[in-house]
């Protein structure tokens, strides 16, 4: 059980990684090209 915890833990620490470096890196782009 410890172990399935801890991986679990892992990938949401790794999807929220991604998660956070997608809408980090998007956003910006997005409304700088609407902006321009």
């Amino acid at each position: 059980m410890e172990v399935e915890a801890i991986m679990l833990e892992d990938t949401v620490v790794v999807l929220a990684g991604i998660i956070f470096s997608v809408f980090a890196f998007s956003p910006p782009t997005v409304d700088t090209s609407e902006e321009v």
